[in-house]
């Protein structure tokens, strides 16, 4: 009988030793996929996991691949990514990033929503950047070293306009160049990119202000 029973113990130790074994390398794995920190937020926003969970984030929260952030109507989030990316996703949004690599290459994909993406990066150092992909369901652009775009709704279509720096941008089987102070328009998913042009100043302002935080003197519009 002891032996059985010595034997019956042993079968169960080295079951649950299997078992730990499987959960650990995934919890480690999980907490080494971290891709930034929130760094603001302005009304709700939540994260949602691969598995379908979500939790709500807050200032200082980290950030992990894959996982979607989303903001609910009037609401702002600003992400400090890894390695001198940052990111602001405003009103009724939703970005992911797969990836963001120690010489700054790496994807982000935009579902809707405003977007603005700085990248740091050696000015005037002669070398060149690996690339960061935004991947979104009008277009991809991809963008080098010191770069500071925007992407997202504008003037009832959708816009990339470029604020310093350089992107491409490829939309319906064209492939367009911008530069500082130039965007491009895809009216709808599929169309073309159209031509650099100058944006002027006030749809610029408009672009910018969707997807700024507000200021820390400014109250919400239903307290007096």
């Amino acid at each position: 009988m002891s032996r059985f029973v010595s034997s019956r113990r042993s079968l169960l130790q080295g079951a649950a030793a299997l078992v730990l074994g499987a959960f650990v390398p995934v919890r480690f794995a999980f907490a080494r996929d971290k891709v930034g920190a929130v760094a603001d937020v302005t009304g709700t926003v939540a994260g949602e996991g691969d598995n379908g969970g979500a939790r709500a984030l807050a200032k200082a929260d980290p950030v992990y691949a894959n996982e979607k952030v989303t903001t609910s109507a009037n609401s702002i989030v600003g992400l400090k990514l890894e390695h001198g990316v940052g990111l602001r996703l405003g009103a009724q949004g939703n970005v992911a990033v797969a990836s963001i690599a120690a010489d700054g290459s790496g994807k982000i994909v935009l579902g809707g929503g405003p977007l603005l993406i700085d990248r740091a990066g050696k000015r005037g150092s002669g070398a060149k950047s690996s690339p960061l992909t935004i991947e979104t369901p009008h277009c991809v652009i991809t963008l080098g070293g010191d770069t500071r775009l925007f992407a997202g709704p504008s003037k009832d279509v959708f816009g990339v306009f470029v604020d310093r720096g350089s992107v491409t941008v490829a939309g319906g089987g064209r492939r367009v160049r911008l530069k500082q102070g130039e965007g491009t328009d895809l009216r709808r998913i599929g169309d073309k990119a159209t031509p650099p042009a100058k944006w002027k100043p006030e749809r610029i302002r408009l672009a910018l202000e969707s997807v700024q935080a507000p200021a820390a003197d400014e109250k919400p519009a239903d307290k007096k």
